[in-house]
């Protein structure tokens, strides 16, 4: 499988995820996240979570269309995307793309970017949209395509990310270092066209702010 779309319950405007989708070989939603999905008028191929925030009469119609269910008890160790997550990677994609994973809880937000890790680990290209661009999770190599101008932040997810090689920025970078807790990375722009990011050891967030639905 090459890409599977999980749609979670955070801010996410009806117009993005129609475009998002349109790439996407299998969709989940998790819990409310398939609220988003009924109101564009799609059918995700699966539904996780504990179903505390998914509409009833949508859990119903999903049940009625035969999409398949997997529902947990409410209290539970685990976040309803983690779990998704989980059932993703079990597909073997060679990409997940999350939306939907930023809202106004930030405990909520930090722990959906941490979760992007997951699936880099095991060797799936992993990615977020947001309704100001795109967030990337990177443990090699990313070939960033945008317009000169836009904004590029880089925050590291593991203690350190090591070198650290940055070309096509205004702010180059060769064979550097950052530190969680030092925000070095943050507010860079793109000098081109087309930027490239490569690191030695670690796992890097990459935010590109763009508009997404241009």
């Amino acid at each position: 499988m090459e890409k599977i779309l999980l749609v979670a319950n955070g801010r996410l405007k009806q117009q993005l995820l129609e475009k998002i989708i349109r790439d996407a070989d299998f969709v989940i939603g998790v819990d409310g996240g398939t609220n988003a999905l009924s109101d564009s008028g799609i059918m995700p191929h699966m539904v996780v979570g504990d179903m505390d925030s998914v509409n009833k009469k949508v859990l119903s119609a999903c049940r009625d269309r035969g999409v398949k269910i997997i529902q947990y008890p409410t209290e539970k160790d685990e976040t309803d995307l983690e779990l998704a997550l989980r059932e993703a990677i079990k597909l073997k994609p060679r990409g997940i793309v999350c939306a939907g994973i930023i809202g106004d809880r930030p405990d909520h937000t930090l722990a959906n970017l941490q979760l992007l890790q997951v699936p880099v680990r095991k060797g799936i290209s992993t990615m977020g949209y947001f309704d100001s661009g795109v967030v990337y999770c990177i443990e090699h190599f990313l070939e960033l395509k945008g317009k000169p101008g836009d904004t590029v932040s880089l925050l590291p997810l593991t203690e350190e990310v090591t070198g650290i090689t940055l070309k096509g920025f205004k702010y180059v970078l060769e064979n550097g270092k950052m530190i969680s807790g030092v925000p070095l990375g943050i507010s860079n722009e793109l000098a081109d066209k087309t930027g490239s990011i490569r690191i030695r050891s670690g796992i890097l967030l990459v935010f590109h702010l763009m508009s997404v639905n241009s």
